[in-house]
């Protein structure tokens, strides 16, 4: 009987997530954050973030990640926000990779939606501890409305699109100062003449 090649290699979700944030930081990805978001009722089983230095650099990650499942036989679902590259979202099937620009990052404060999560890989400098960080944002119900459209929708880069269109959009969109006509002038009290 002929065996039949499977398409895709069968690796542990941790040997994967270790992979992925080799290649991260063998292309100088910065603050690889790994967390373990299996049995949270999550999208995926584990979350990779990581902060890339330019929209080019970001790319190129991106590029480096899809070009080494290929070689590896590791799925690769999608890729999303990709041109804009503020935020690109790798989907890897049962590991998501999100590549931002730092204001990007910094805004949405992923690791702080997930504070419980074990850490799988923490190459984070000078940063607060996880749980630190969810002290100042994760009550913030932006981050909250995010998390619901990533793990509803698995649709990151439509977002992202928005969030970096919008100040851009604000700032372009001043109001118009309301014109008045001046009052007419009064005439004094007791003047019948």
């Amino acid at each position: 009987m002929k065996s039949i090649e499977k398409k895709f290699k069968d690796i542990p979700t941790a040997e994967k997530v270790a992979t992925f944030v080799g290649w991260l930081e063998e292309k100088k990805g910065r603050d690889v954050l790994a967390l373990d978001l299996a049995g949270m009722n999550a999208f995926a089983e584990s979350i990779i973030i990581v902060t890339a230095g330019s929209v080019r650099h970001a790319q190129g990650l991106a590029d480096h990640v899809l070009g080494m499942c290929d070689d590896g036989k590791i799925e690769f679902l999608r890729m999303e926000g990709y041109q804009a590259g503020q935020w690109i979202l790798l989907d890897c099937n049962d590991v998501i990779i999100n590549v931002f620009q730092p204001p990007v990052r910094e805004m949405f404060r992923l690791e702080s939606l997930w504070a419980d999560a074990p850490v799988l890989h923490d190459g984070r400098e000078l940063a607060p501890p996880v749980e630190a960080a969810t002290a100042s944002a994760g009550t913030h119900s932006g981050v909250r409305r995010m998390a619901g459209r990533v793990a509803g929708a698995r649709a990151a880069a439509v977002t992202t699109k928005r969030a970096a269109t919008s100040s851009a959009a604000a700032d372009a969109e001043e109001p118009k100062p309301r014109s008045r006509k001046p009052a007419a002038p009064k005439a004094p009290e007791g003047d019948d003449q």
